[in-house]
């Protein structure tokens, strides 16, 4: 079960990375100021797996963000750019909505 959790607790720590990477890419707009935020919140991915109980578990978390990073980047880059744009394009629609039913 507590495996199960720290898998869990890293590859949900990704998902909530790459949210806090698109916030901050919004309020930004400047890669240089984003960038050490984004390797701190690395670090912080990496810290979890030091805690294993074991080597064998620290290997396992290890290879698993590993893993799952290899997979963001070959993959999920492309398909989270287009989930983007996708998205941005209705919260606009919706906002533009409430704004002429709530304001006029």
């Amino acid at each position: 079960m507590c495996i199960r959790d720290s898998y869990f607790c890293i590859v949900g720590y990704k998902i909530l990375q790459t949210i806090i990477e698109y916030i901050l890419m919004k309020f930004c707009h400047d890669y240089l100021l984003v960038g050490p935020n984004l390797i701190a919140c690395d670090m912080m991915g990496g810290i979890f797996t030091f805690g294993a109980s074991n080597f064998l578990k620290f290997l396992q978390g290890t290879f698993i963000d590993l893993g799952v990073l290899m997979v963001d980047r070959a993959y999920l880059g492309s398909i989270m750019s287009y989930c983007t744009e996708v998205l941005e394009g209705w919260f606009a629609s919706v906002f533009n909505y409430l704004k002429g039913r709530f304001f006029r």
